[in-house]
């Protein structure tokens, strides 16, 4: 069975107690890394989904501006 990145991490914590100090030290800093690195994704991942609503809205305002604009040009050209 597949297990989390906190799970991961907790486990390397765990097992790196048992192991000779050099091994140790490179498991931990695997697992620091690890953690870091899904911080830093989870992060990411909220800037995107907020900038994604921002070009939502973005859009569905040049939308309304090009359809205002070409309703517009029609009552002028009429």
């Amino acid at each position: 069975m597949a297990k989390t990145a906190q799970q991961l991490i907790k486990d390397a914590f765990e097992a790196a107690k048992t192991m000779p100090p050099a091994t140790a030290e490179l498991l931990k800093d695997l697992a620091t890394m690890l953690d870091v690195s899904n911080v830093t994704l989870r992060q990411a991942r909220k800037e995107r989904d907020a900038m994604k609503e921002e070009v939502i809205s973005w859009a569905k305002e040049c939308d309304r501006i090009v359809n205002a604009t070409l309703k517009h040009a029609a009552i002028c050209t009429s």
